[in-house]
């Protein structure tokens, strides 16, 4: 190449493949999730969950795919799993909403979750229908995200393990929900 190319111009072409090359490593590190430890952190949240430091050095784009919504063709198990927490929020709601829960029994419900502390505050029930919406968004995601975690197709290698009995209430999950989608799809035969 130096023999085709005045000196000038050779360098240029050099200058422009490190340049390029460096551009290159950077757009992948700035794709990398770090662990940024620093006490300045943005959200106190994250500093709380510690997912910088649990998701360090994955993909972003990769560990956002292992929590994104269910996909209708090639994941039945997990849309199931979608429309049954639907069911069961919904059910909740309008039990609540009808007054089929009386209040003694709401907060008996609410002494049972909690332990007492002094910022305790009663279990909210009276909230807008987009605020369901979203609660129900973040748990459809945490149950794609717990579900493509454990499936040995997975290529992301992530640091937590399920115990043995969290792993019982996966399969119990499952097999129920591979039930499920059996008879849904007889019924839409018949």
């Amino acid at each position: 190449m130096a023999a085709k190319l005045p000196e000038a111009e050779y360098i240029r072409a050099q200058i422009d493949e490190a340049l390029e090359q460096g551009d290159q490593e950077t757009r992948a590190f700035e794709e990398r999730i770090l662990d940024n430890a620093a006490p300045t952190e943005v959200s106190p949240w994250l500093e709380m969950t510690r997912w910088p430091k649990y998701l360090h050095g994955h993909s972003f784009i990769e560990v956002a795919r292992l929590a994104s919504p269910a996909n209708l063709a090639s994941e039945p198990l997990l849309v199931e799993f979608s429309d049954s927490l639907d069911r069961v929020v919904e059910q909740a709601h309008a039990s609540i909403r009808d007054d089929k829960v009386n209040v003694f029994d709401q907060a008996r419900i609410n002494s049972f979750i909690q332990r007492r502390r002094a910022f305790d505050r009663p279990l909210m029930i009276k909230l807008r229908n987009s605020t369901y919406r979203s609660y129900k968004q973040v748990f459809k995601r945490l149950i794609c995200f717990a579900y493509r975690t454990m499936q040995p197709e997975n290529s992301i290698e992530l640091t937590h393990r399920l115990t043995a009995r969290q792993l019982g209430h996966l399969d119990e999950m499952i097999a129920i929900g591979v039930e499920l989608v059996k008879a849904k799809s007889t019924e839409k035969r018949w």
